[in-house]
């Protein structure tokens, strides 16, 4: 670290410390502790958490919180917080956060080029893997623009019906979560729905709208089960004289797990190939790679992957889960870590209410709906053309 960009950390605390004309919370959303050199993220983390906290900001509050918490001899004692104040004098602060912040990404942008470069020279690393990691990085990124632009109340006028990629059930952007147990009928329903956008059949009222590209990503079952499974929907739509378009796309790998950097390139790939309009992927447990879903960093991994691709593509995604093991008959939160279950904006539990034949089902929601003025049916029971059919006769 160069001596300016010591002495102008330095002079940006000593500036919040003496309240002089910044505003804390911009310097630390353009500029996080994460970013500040070692000799003063401490520091800066301590600041912001006082200002996250509403607590004032001066150099006796900040000097009695960083004795209060045994940090004060960490960060140099108190001549360490006066030595910050005096070289805020020095400097004038409509250039230092452009400056630092500057800093900040240079650095970044460094460390990016020189893990590709390490990346490059792997011959086990594929040229797509190191692209994508090179996007990912370079998308966190940030570029300094001044003070943070917020929204305030909308305009008076409707918002527009979001893009659906079913009517009234699932629009792009929107994720789903289905939990159930083991042959409990829930890769069926999956099924079910990235058939229904294919052929632009509604999966449970049958109305007709656009048929659209949908992708299946079956984690669990082999090919020739899904090839079976998916014949016999396309076999029963054709007898009610449904046209049956060539937008289905499929994929069963034997192996899949986000930790495997080819693994995730070789799904990012198909993705932007086919670019569909609805994902079904799952179970979770199958692309893990044997990590355990109960631990919040295999779980965050999950979810990264899936905004990843919800971003890229702006797909509606349909997520497979099993449920949880305590309580089998009345928790159907997904088995894992709590990540999952904030994860999504619809969750639904199958839960057998018959596993002779003809079956059904009652869809549990495990999650309130961040999206109203959606339907999705309370009952199911087995159908002829579709697998699964709205049967509200079983209410009870």
């Amino acid at each position: 670290m160069s001596e300016v960009v010591y002495r102008s950390e330095m002079a940006l605390l000593g500036m919040l410390l003496e309240q002089r004309g910044l505003s804390v919370d911009n310097v630390f959303v353009t500029l996080p502790p994460s970013e500040w050199s070692s000799a003063h993220i401490l520091i800066a983390e301590v600041l912001q958490g006082m200002n996250d906290a509403g607590e004032e900001i001066n150099l006796l509050t900040v000097m009695q919180k960083l004795t209060e918490t045994g940090m004060l001899n960490r960060i140099g004692g108190a001549p360490k917080l006066y030595e910050l104040v005096r070289h805020s004098y020095d400097y004038g602060h409509d250039r230092l956060l452009e400056f630092l912040v500057a800093n900040a990404t240079r650095r970044k942008l460094n460390e990016i080029g020189h893990r590709a470069q390490l990346m490059a020279q792997d011959p086990e690393i594929e040229p797509e893997t190191i692209r994508q990691r090179m996007t990912e990085d370079l998308g966190q990124v940030g570029v300094y623009n001044g003070e943070v632009t917020t929204l305030g109340w909308p305009g008076e006028t409707t918002d527009p019906e979001p893009n659906f990629v079913i009517p009234a059930l699932l629009a792009e952007d929107d994720r789903v979560m289905i939990t159930g147990y083991e042959g409990g009928g829930k890769t069926v329903l999956c099924r079910q729905l990235v058939a229904a956008v294919v052929v632009g059949r509604h999966p449970f009222l049958f109305s007709e709208f656009e048929p659209q590209p949908a992708l299946h990503v079956d984690l669990e079952n082999p090919q020739y089960l899904s090839d079976n499974a998916y014949r016999g929907i396309r076999n029963r739509l054709m007898a009610e004289n449904v046209h049956v378009p060539d937008l289905l796309h499929r994929l069963s790998p034997r192996v899949f797990s986000v930790f495997e950097e080819r693994d995730v390139a070789w799904l990012l790939r198909a993705v932007r190939k086919v670019q569909p309009k609805l994902i079904a992927i799952g179970p979770l447990k199958n692309m893990v790679g044997g990590n355990d879903l109960n631990e919040e960093r295999v779980a965050v991994k999950v979810c990264d992957l899936l905004n990843r691709i919800r971003a890229e593509t702006g797909a509606a995604l349909v997520v497979e889960a099993h449920a949880s093991w305590e309580s089998r008959k009345t928790d159907w939160r997904p088995r894992g870590s709590s990540a999952l279950v904030g994860w999504p904006e619809f969750g639904f539990g199958m839960k057998p209410l018959s596993v002779t034949t003809p079956r059904a089902a009652e869809l549990v929601s495990w999650r309130g709906s961040r999206v109203d003025n959606r339907y999705w049916p309370q009952f199911l029971a087995e159908g002829t053309v579709w697998p699964w059919v709205e049967d509200p006769r079983l209410e009870r």
